[in-house]
């Protein structure tokens, strides 16, 4: 059910509650308890009282406000220097809830936990908090095991960081860690790393905005089979892949540069009858121009 009485007051100073509530609603196999909300607008505040989503044994809940300003046509809207403060908190919530949309045949387990909270304007929020995975298993294709991941992450204003990692891909260890930092929800400073087993190495390091690139990747001797739990139409993957690339100038028109190398590529893909054996792939990359 859902209630929105008409707005009170004048156009300039309007007021309004709008209420949620859902029992029992169900997506393919996802399903839980109850979805409610309660929201109010007086005096140029917008507050979301409670959003809270219930399952079995698991609840997410968030809160938050934001103090509208009038913009230079005199209406009340949503600028950078509006004030803001909020929360979201979830425990242990059962991933597998998520796994309706996932592929078909796909299963996924684990727990994620979060606690978010801000106090700030729109482009200075301060947020400050935690995210956790636990016992996280992915499996994509049921031909390979599935994807193994335990990590801890914080927050610390405009920086999301990746603590501490550790997970195997068809018995492969491998850790994640850096972090992405952004400034005025504009530019976005990358550093991730991903390490499988003691020397394949991806790495993703620059600034992404929306209307700028400025990214280097690197991958070193990363084995193509690694990718076999993601790819459920190919099989016999295997190759070592290495390559550096960089990415500048405009989103709608980046320049590129840097190479990508495949050798040893192997592959069966589901439809034929045979297997693609020890290909060699070179690519290089020189602004706009690919050979």
């Amino acid at each position: 059910a859902a209630t929105c009485p008409s707005p009170d007051g004048p156009t300039s100073d309007p007021a309004g509650t709008f209420h949620v509530s859902l029992r029992q609603p169900q997506y393919d196999s996802l399903a839980l308890d109850s979805v409610t909300s309660l929201i109010t607008l007086k005096n140029g505040t917008v507050d979301v009282h409670a959003f809270d989503i219930y399952g079995p044994n698991q609840r997410l809940t968030a809160s938050a406000a934001a103090q509208l300003e009038k913009d230079s046509t005199g209406k009340l809207a949503l600028l950078g220097t509006s004030r803001i403060e909020g929360k979201v908190e979830a425990r242990q919530f059962d991933l597998h809830s998520a796994e309706a949309v996932l592929p078909k045949d796909a299963k996924l387990s684990g727990t994620a936990s979060l606690d978010l909270r801000w106090n700030g304007t729109v482009r200075q929020p301060n947020a400050t908090g935690s995210f956790d995975l636990r016992n996280f298993h992915m499996l994509l294709n049921p031909k390979v095991g599935p994807v193994a991941l335990d990590l801890h992450g914080s927050i610390r204003g405009p920086a999301v960081r990746i603590d501490s990692s550790s997970g195997t891909i068809m018995n492969h260890p491998f850790r994640i860690n850096g972090s992405i930092r952004a400034e005025d929800w504009k530019n976005f400073a990358t550093d991730i790393g991903l390490t499988v087993g003691d020397s394949a190495q991806l790495i993703a390091k620059g600034t992404v905005s929306s209307d700028r690139l400025d990214l280097t990747t690197q991958i070193q001797r990363f084995n193509l089979a690694l990718v076999q739990p993601f790819v459920a139409s190919v099989s016999e993957l295997s190759g070592v892949l290495d390559s550096r690339i960089t990415f500048k100038g405009s989103m709608k028109s980046p320049s590129t540069g840097g190479f990508l190398t495949i050798r040893g590529l192997q592959f069966h893909p589901d439809m034929v009858d045979s297997t693609f054996r020890d290909g060699v792939v070179k690519v290089d990359f020189n602004g706009n121009t690919v050979h």
